[in-house]
């Protein structure tokens, strides 16, 4: 597609100017030369709400100079934002990403993380913020939050899957090239769709309190079209308004769907799902769209698969029962099956 990248870099943590481990990835997309950052990083003994500012970076005379793009608040152990600049203008600087050769992150406590994809190390000690005049540095959107600060996120790998080498080697994998023409299309098909102006604006987290019923008896909802579909066994994982009805589902499903969608019968972190759990969600939404949900555990290893493949939000649900992290439903938007 015309105007669009987009790719995953992995994000190191450097201590005493050295690197260190993996500590997790960020997600870069251009889209119509709109830039968006998504950093997924998992940080010990990182306390909450601390500023971490994100930059991008160009060398020149042996520096990295830093154009701040955005900032966000950190959470207990984690960081996990989005940030969107002009991909032609990065930061307001008159930078356009290409030019770029990684992206770095400070947390206020002297945390120091760094991807680069021009192959060349990082020195923390050559980092140097550039100051720009201009009138704005990007949206940040507001950092992924969880119910009660006590829920949500990432993968345990199936046992003959193997995840991507994280090992000292800085790898730069573009998803696109990784997935399949179909379920790509249908990908970007879901993101081209206007976000809803009342929605939360990170990967479409839902950050509704779960203070009502998954049904509430109201005069409203018994206006409500109850939708009927060929397929599928009704189900309530969740205490939440937002969810008209969901249904439990299985690959062989997406049948009924879209050739598009139906191309995700193909994807493995969706049967590792199913074969773990033995069954798909599918939801209507308040809004009138559909969302398709792989259950598992929130970890770092089962996020960083999830987003890979296209499965990159998280809602709990107490449904999900798992022997650590916190259970519940990787998910992505679907165009809805046939008929409806």
């Amino acid at each position: 597609m015309v105007g669009y990248r987009r790719f995953i870099a992995y994000v190191y943590e450097y201590r005493k100017g050295k690197k260190e481990d993996n500590c997790g990835f960020m997600k870069v997309e251009v889209r119509n030369h709109m830039c968006t950052i998504e950093p997924h990083l998992q940080v010990g003994n990182l306390a909450a709400g601390e500023v971490c500012k994100v930059y991008g970076f160009v060398r020149k005379e042996g520096l990295m100079n830093g154009i701040l793009l955005g900032s966000c608040k950190t959470e207990a152990n984690r960081i996990e934002c989005l940030v969107e600049t002009d991909g032609m203008d990065m930061g307001g600087s008159g930078i356009p990403l290409e030019k770029m050769g990684g992206m770095i992150l400070l947390t206020e406590s002297g945390g120091f993380f760094g991807t680069e994809w021009d192959d060349r190390t990082i020195r923390p000690e050559n980092f140097k913020e550039s100051i720009i005049k201009k009138e704005e540095t990007g949206t940040v959107c507001e950092i992924i939050k969880e119910k009660a600060e006590e829920k949500l996120e990432n993968e345990s790998k199936p046992e003959t899957d193997s995840t991507p080498d994280l090992d000292d080697r800085h790898e730069v994998e573009d998803v696109v090239e990784q997935m399949q023409d179909d379920l790509l299309e249908a990908e970007e098909m879901i993101s081209d769709e206007p976000q809803a102006k009342d929605e939360p604006t990170v990967g479409g987290i839902w950050e509704a309190e779960q203070k009502i019923t998954c049904r509430v008896n109201t005069k409203q909802e018994e206006k409500e079209k109850t939708i009927a579909l060929p397929f599928g066994q009704p189900f309530c994982p969740f205490q939440d308004s937002d969810l008209n009805q969901c249904w439990k589902i299985t690959p062989q499903d997406l049948v009924h769907f879209p050739r598009r969608q139906c191309a995700l019968r193909n994807n493995r972190f969706l049967q590792y799902g199913y074969y773990n759990f033995g069954h798909l969600l599918l939801c209507h939404r308040s809004n009138g769209r559909y969302i398709l949900g792989v259950p598992g555990s929130y970890d770092q290893q089962e996020q960083f698969m999830a987003g890979m493949f296209g499965f990159s939000c998280f809602k709990e649900s107490n449904c999900i029962k798992v022997k650590k992290g916190r259970g519940g439903y990787w998910y992505r938007a679907i165009d809805p099956p046939a008929g409806c």
